[in-house]
């Protein structure tokens, strides 16, 4: 198997970070947490069910993911919050993570800081592909 990449290379997210955060947004017009963590696992690639708004997505899909210790870029990271009750975000890089943030839009920050460290509930990696949701 091929090693995991360290860092997703800047030009996978770069434009996203200019989308504002629209709750329960799931288009480049507008975006929250879950939203952002759809369209950058499309352009990696793992085509997701659409989530309308429920951050619990890797409950809900734990076929396609698995938990793991030590973070890659490209996991997932979620986090405790206080409303809505999850928080999403994408690993991006060594401490780094992407994510959908009200107020502040799609931001990057570190994930190591002890305010995030004491809300991660976990990382979560991508092991399969989720069936296309049939039409």
């Amino acid at each position: 198997m091929p090693a995991r990449p360290n860092r997703i290379p800047q030009s996978l997210y770069l434009d996203l970070l200019a989308i504002p955060y629209v709750e329960h947004g799931r288009t480049l017009e507008g975006m929250d947490c879950v939203g952002l963590f759809m369209e950058i696992q499309r352009r990696l690639g793992r085509h997701l069910p659409v989530y309308e708004s429920d951050p619990t997505i890797l409950a809900d899909s734990l076929i396609a993911w698995e938990r793991v210790e030590t973070p890659e870029a490209g996991d997932g990271v979620l986090l405790f919050s206080s409303d809505p009750p999850w928080h999403l975000a994408t690993v991006i890089g060594p401490n780094e993570m992407i994510h959908g943030k009200e107020g502040a839009g799609m931001v990057v920050e570190r994930f190591d800081t002890p305010a995030h460290r004491r809300c991660i509930e976990g990382f979560y990696r991508w092991k399969s592909q989720v069936p296309a949701p049939s039409v």
